[in-house]
């Protein structure tokens, strides 16, 4: 191995080990939430039978593969099935078991998790919105400026000669 492939091997490590932290800690303030376990799988773990969370899904979706809390991977939905009918997004019932084609191999036991949009997070975790209240008001400043006059009677047109 020479020092490029060194490199490059440290720096893809390094950055799947800042994307775990992000992920853990996106978990722990509920930016990320359970989307449901998986209960079988078929073709080599890439088809998983989800037992759901309510909770909507959609192919393209990112997930995070844990298990026991531990994040073992990343992947994406490829497809959706609901009563053996493809979909491209589903609203999930609690318990209900959907058809689910991932990118990455996982096993039964695991447990899929989403990203929250600003829309999904629930009212009580959503940052507080200000208030307009203070528009119009004027603008404390705690310097002083020296502004040239700027108004219409300042302003001397520019005379071009024809």
């Amino acid at each position: 191995m020479d020092f490029t492939d060194f490199i490059s091997v440290l720096c893809e490590t390094i950055a799947e080990m800042v994307a775990r932290e992000v992920v853990q800690r996106r978990i722990v303030i509920g930016q990320i939430a359970a989307v449901g376990e998986v209960v079988h799988t078929y073709q080599g773990g890439v088809v998983a039978i989800v037992r759901m969370q309510p909770v909507g899904i959609a192919v393209g979706d990112q997930l995070v593969i844990l298990r026991q809390g531990r994040i073992l991977k990343f992947g994406a939905i490829e497809s959706i099935q609901e009563d053996a009918v493809e979909r491209g997004w589903v609203q999930a019932r609690e318990g209900q078991e959907l058809g689910v084609r991932l990118n990455t191999p996982c096993r039964p036991g695991a447990t899929l998790a989403k990203t929250l949009s600003a829309t999904t997070v629930p009212a009580a975790q959503q940052p507080p919105i200000q208030s307009d209240d203070h528009l119009g008001e004027p603008v404390p400043t705690d310097y002083d400026v020296e502004v040239e006059d700027q108004s219409a009677d300042a302003i001397e047109p520019e005379v071009t000669a024809e």
